[in-house]
């Protein structure tokens, strides 16, 4: 109703004025922490773990040792799993998407600039540190892979004469072609000539009218032939997503006509727009004679059937990792580009089975907090006590306490206060194995590693100052 309103006011059919909308119905109730043989089942949400991983496998391979379209689609799936998105949104990436940016404290963290759609609009999504080298190798092949639509359509833009493609010859303008020279200047190969030649491939091909094509020798000079293709780019053109902005020739997953067609030649002339549908025929269950992408590289499941993926699982699995990360509803939304909080609640398939496990977890961590060991003479003196295990640990000269990673250090922990902070030798030492098995949990990616790492240098350095 809100969009017939503008739609009238817009139009000018009526003065201005503007209707708002609520549903008064309330969102359905859903029901989580469902057993885990649900949560992982056949048809639960997490279902299909084995195909995560072995699409992983396939985009992991050499660039040799995949086709065109299978770079693709395993790129576009890698970029699902490095940030909860919507393969919509990963279509729509600008080829400029990437940014990278340093905080206060210098380090730099890595982006992709998306535009979330059902009202979020656009932001950075940052990409988690162990998956950044997988963003970049997903951005960069899509960017290799879209490189010639994407000079194509800024060459349409600027309307210049003539496109030289890779394989054009090296002629005048104005020199009438021979068949085999339009065959070249339309980027096709002559050492991979078709079976019949190239006049029969010229009369496939279809630029305005495919019955007034001329397929005879002198037919076309470079400039008469880029003329005919001038008036064919797309429909909707310049706009790739006129809703964000993007133009073809900014478009990161734009490719050429055919190239993601293993059967086929590819127009490298001609700009093509791939589809969800494109995405989700190759990753989903196989329909008809042509295998998915799981087939091709022999991953099946256990009745012999190709595995197969729904895009979206991608999305329900990195939210449910935050939320047994510990992630506020307000970061998992922001994160997911979710404009309402209170959806949150469809992405979180957290097992009960986890859920208890974490419920017991917590209550131990926090009998250990309210009763924390004591040494003696004032000292972190207890046999038990090892900071190799991990270092999300807070001891003072009075004793310790154990807590859990993804437990926010206590911002009043006396420690970070340098005029309550004593020196102490046994202290000092404990502090600075901390730090030592901290760094290498955070190099290593463990969630909330970092947090409990910044807590123990500045509680160094306040010990260094007494």
């Amino acid at each position: 109703m809100e969009n017939l309103s503008l739609f009238l006011v817009e139009k000018k059919l009526v003065k201005d004025f503007f209707l708002g909308w609520v549903n008064p119905l309330k969102l359905k109730q859903v029901e989580n922490y469902k057993p885990l043989s649900e949560v992982i089942g056949e048809n639960g949400k997490l279902s299909n773990l084995s195909a995560i991983e072995a699409l992983a496998s396939i985009f992991a391979n050499e660039d040799s040792e995949l086709s065109e379209k299978d770079q693709y689609i395993s790129s576009v799936f890698a970029l699902l799993m490095c940030a909860p998105s919507r393969i919509s949104e990963i279509i729509a990436l600008p080829e400029d998407c990437e940014i990278i940016e340093k905080d206060k404290d210098g380090v730099e963290h890595y982006g992709l600039r998306f535009y979330s759609v059902k009202g979020y609009g656009a932001d950075i999504k940052w990409i988690p540190s162990v998956m950044v080298s997988v963003a970049q190798k997903a951005v960069a092949r899509l960017r290799r892979l879209s490189a010639n639509a994407r000079a194509i359509a800024l060459w349409h833009e600027k309307k210049s004469s003539v496109f030289r493609l890779p394989n054009c010859p090296d002629v005048d303008e104005e020199q009438p072609l021979t068949n085999l020279e339009v065959y070249q200047a339309l980027g096709y190969d002559v050492n991979k000539m078709i079976k019949h030649g190239c006049r029969e491939k010229l009369k496939t091909i279809s630029l305005i009218d495919k019955n007034k094509f001329l397929y005879d020798d002198y037919s076309y000079t470079l400039r008469t032939l880029f003329h005919k293709i001038h008036n064919s780019p797309p429909p909707d053109f310049p706009y790739y997503d006129s809703e964000k902005g993007i133009k073809y020739s900014n478009a990161l997953c734009v490719v050429n006509s055919c190239q993601l067609a293993e059967n086929k030649r590819t127009n490298f002339w001609k700009i093509h727009k791939p589809s969800i549908h494109t995405i989700t025929l190759e990753i989903g269950q196989k329909k008809g004679s042509e295998p998915n992408i799981f087939e091709k590289h022999g991953f099946f499941d256990i009745c012999g059937k190709p595995l197969s993926l729904n895009t979206h699982q991608a999305r329900h699995l990195l939210n449910t990792f935050a939320y047994l990360g510990g992630m506020s509803e307000f970061d998992i939304a922001r994160w997911s580009g979710r404009n309402n909080i209170p959806s949150n609640k469809h992405y979180n398939n957290v097992a009960e089975e986890h859920m208890k496990a974490y419920a017991i977890n917590i209550s131990k961590q926090k009998q250990n907090s309210i009763e924390p060991i004591v040494g003696t003479d004032s000292r972190v003196a207890d046999p038990n006590f090892d900071p190799d295990v991990h270092g999300a640990v807070l001891a003072t000269e009075h004793g310790y306490c154990q807590h859990h990673y993804s437990i926010k250090p206590c911002s009043r922990f006396p420690g970070l206060n340098e005029i309550t902070a004593g020196c102490n030798e046994d202290l000092t030492e404990i502090v600075d194995k901390l730090i030592y098995r901290t760094e290498q949990d955070k190099n290593d990616g463990v969630y909330g590693a970092d947090q409990w790492l910044k807590l123990h240098l500045k509680y160094k350095e306040n010990l260094n100052k007494k």
